[in-house]
């Protein structure tokens, strides 16, 4: 097919995208730009030529119109059937149609492209019926630990603690800049030559955060737990010895090693894409849920949102006000919070008192940990008896 498509670099300069992606948030945006870039390409027509088209369509008699429904029915057939698949690494696989969920997400963005020019397409597809692989699965401490014990990398076991123990959703904990900790955070890592006892002491977990979730458009309050705060001060102090100037400015969370170039040009955020791969191949390493299960599964039942619907849960369970974990997730309170919000300083409190359900630390030894300790003692005492032997 001709792909006649507006170039979406420039997509200001088309009155259609423009009147249609003005104001929309970043995220969105992305969607919005993969569903009419798909769409232009399959019906090799541009922004302005489908509104064209739709116009057209209402001048003719009733029974010959049409069109546009038709285009966008024959659209989600080849998103089933005819769109190439990609793996995490986005290399083809050599399949072939996207899950019912992604392609109907993919026709209602289209759907409000024709609808903010003027144009509502009555026709939707039809509901997608659920799969049990798409289960969200109930997570547990021990879960939450084998996750941390799966990966080396300092950065993801941040992420996984921050994630469960904060209640983070992926886009708002990778728009976390440095700025974000609290005042004097940054000043007593430095102070601690790399002594994490000696940080932790001074920095006194829970540590409040104020921070704004975009997809709500909500201020709110949230707190990192011991386990969480230890483990992003690890991670901190690998970038200050690698030579990184934590800058307010800077990310908390980093999409790459450092390497003295090309730092502070906000390139090297982690991103909610970046995070989800990561946690698709953490939840297969620590055995809670399979590659099969992963492969068709149309989201990872166990990713990031199944830690903050954990952390969710676990502060209900123990009668944690629900107020106050609605607020810690950044949900939009009844009356526009003007009566249940609760302040900073009530919600560090409160979090203070309920933080020992979300310990990870003092949660029991996996099997694996109990391997390792086990052959580690192993190692020591047959050290022991060859010394012994040649003595």
């Amino acid at each position: 097919r001709g792909r006649k498509m507006d170039d979406l670099t420039r997509w200001e300069e088309s009155y259609e995208l423009s009147k249609w992606m003005a104001g929309v948030k970043y995220n969105t945006l992305r969607n919005y730009k993969f569903a009419i870039v798909k769409y232009q390409a399959f019906t090799g027509l541009g922004a302005k030529q489908l509104i064209d088209e739709a116009e057209e369509d209402l001048k003719k008699p009733r029974r010959e119109r049409g069109k546009p429904e038709e285009r966008l029915k024959a659209f989600h057939k080849w998103l089933l059937e005819g769109y190439p698949t990609k793996d995490a690494g986005h290399r083809l696989t050599g399949g072939k149609g996207l899950s019912p969920l992604s392609a109907a997400n993919a026709i209602h963005t289209v759907r409000s492209f024709y609808r903010a020019n003027g144009f509502p397409m009555s026709w939707t597809p039809p509901k997608a019926k659920p799969k049990k692989q798409n289960r969200r699965i109930e997570l547990t401490i021990k879960d939450v630990k084998n996750m941390v014990s799966a990966t080396s990398n300092n950065r993801d076991k941040a992420l996984i603690l921050a994630g469960f123990q904060a209640g983070f959703d992926a886009l708002t904990v990778s728009l976390l800049d440095i700025g974000d900790l609290p005042r004097g955070f940054m000043e007593k890592l430095r102070g601690s030559d790399g002594d994490m006892d000696r940080a932790i002491a001074d920095i006194k977990p829970p540590v409040l955060l104020e921070v704004v979730r975009q997809k709500e458009s909500v201020d709110y309050s949230t707190c990192l737990g011991h386990d969480a705060t230890r483990a992003l001060c690890v991670y901190l102090q690998e970038r200050l010895r690698q030579g990184e100037d934590l800058k307010p400015e800077r990310p908390l969370f980093g999409v790459r090693e450092y390497n003295g170039r090309g730092r502070g040009d906000g390139d090297d955020r982690v991103t909610p894409n970046i995070i989800q791969k990561m946690m698709r191949h953490v939840v297969q390493k620590a055995g809670i849920i399979s590659e099969e299960d992963l492969r068709y599964s149309d989201f990872n039942p166990a990713g990031y949102h199944a830690l903050r619907k954990t952390f969710s849960r676990l502060l209900e369970d123990a009668s944690m006000p629900v107020a106050y974990i609605e607020h810690m997730q950044g949900h939009q309170l009844p009356y526009n919070d003007a009566y249940r919000r609760p302040t900073s300083q009530k919600v560090l409190k409160a979090y203070g008192e309920y933080a020992h359900v979300l310990e990870v630390s003092k949660a029991p030894l996996t099997y694996s940990e109990i391997e390792e300790k086990l052959r580690k003692e192993l190692e020591k005492r047959d050290y022991v008896i060859k010394g012994m032997e040649g003595r």
